[in-house]
């Protein structure tokens, strides 16, 4: 796993909202889905954010249903399994 490089200053209010309210502020900021699948431990989630205009790439980590995380990470992680950036 890529080394985060910290929170974009257009995301950082989002950390700690819930799952689906955070979700709908991040496609609301120009992000898109890019993958996801489960965390480090058996109770975390990590999802994977493009944004649409920079490239920026953005790893969100979930748990409880919140969103505990939110780092910038390097775009090739926002690449699907298996594929070559």
């Amino acid at each position: 796993m890529a080394l985060a490089q910290g929170t974009p200053a257009d995301l950082q209010d989002i950390v700690g909202w819930r799952g689906s309210a955070g979700e709908r502020a991040i496609t609301e900021r120009g992000y898109v889905f890019a993958r996801g699948g489960p965390g480090d431990d058996d109770h975390s989630v990590l999802t994977f954010w493009r944004n649409a205009k920079s490239g920026a790439c953005v790893r969100v980590s979930t748990a409880d249903g919140k969103y505990q995380s939110i780092d910038t990470v390097p775009p090739a992680e926002c690449q699907p399994p298996g594929t070559k950036p």
